[in-house]
Parts: structure tokens; sequence; C-alpha cells
């Protein structure tokens, strides 16, 4: 079988994310894998852990809805939403945004910056951001954009 490009790869991830297929990770992720998450300033290191992290999530493992990916080749990218995304990097070098719903019903965005290393996600630095909404002050100088 011919070797996955890194978008096949970041395809192949998602599909075992929403199958949760945790004990096929190692088929896409680096065996030194890292997933940082800055916001709550944690490092989630290795499969072992991530898998651990998905298994063990209170209320259940999040579902996982892929909306958009984009690649070092392009330079800008304008989505579904109509939100205009910025690529920087090489062809080792990915940003990927998801939509996702937690156990509790939020919706949330998820943006992950991946970075491969021989042909599998090594380092992901995930970002996480609820829907909320617009707050009425701002109405007077905002347009609305469909949802994502």
């Amino acid at each position: 079988m011919a070797e996955r490009t890194e978008r096949e790869q970041i395809e192949r991830f998602i599909d075992l994310m929403n199958q949760r297929a945790w004990d096929r990770l190692g088929e896409v992720l680096h065996p030194e894998f890292v997933e940082d998450w800055p916001q709550s300033g944690e490092r989630i290191r290795g499969i072992v852990n991530m898998r651990a992290v998905r298994e063990q999530y209170p209320g259940g493992a999040l579902d996982v809805v892929k909306r958009d990916l984009v690649g070092a080749e392009d330079e800008w990218v304008l989505t579904p939403a109509y939100t205009t995304v910025r690529v920087i990097g090489t062809s080792d070098q990915y940003t990927l945004v998801l939509r996702t719903r937690y156990p509790d019903g939020s919706d949330w965005f998820l943006v992950c910056v991946l970075e491969f290393k021989g042909g599998l996600i090594a380092r992901m630095t995930t970002y996480f951001a609820p829907d909320f909404p617009a707050p009425d002050w701002r109405a007077p100088f905002r347009e609305t954009i469909p949802p994502a």
C-alpha cells in the first residue's frame, strides 16, 4: 500500500476519532506525539495518554465533525462560513478547523495546528472556543455571517 499524504493522514485521523478507534491512533500519530492545549496550560505526551484523555472524558467522547482542512500550499482560504483563514508553513505543517459537540450539548470550534514527522502527526496544538451569541452593543458595527 502506498504511503498516505499528510492530508490523507489528517482525514484518517478525523475518521479514527469519529469511530473512537483509539487502538488505531498509531496509524496516524508519531510514537513521540505531543498535544498542547495553550488555553489550559496542558501538554499531553504520547499516544497512550492521548487515548486515555479521550476514553475517560467525563460524559463520553466528543462528537467531532470535520469542517475545513487547509494545507501549506494555500496562502488564503475561504471556508464555508466565509471566514478567511491564513495558512503559513511548509508541507509538514497544517491548520485544521473542526466543529465539535461536547457531551453537555454545547457546540465548540477547535483549531489545531499540526506538525508532521516521518509522515505521521507528531505535534498538535489545539485551541478551543465555544459558540456564543454576539453582544447587542456590537450590532451597529457588524454583519452576520452564515453558521459554519
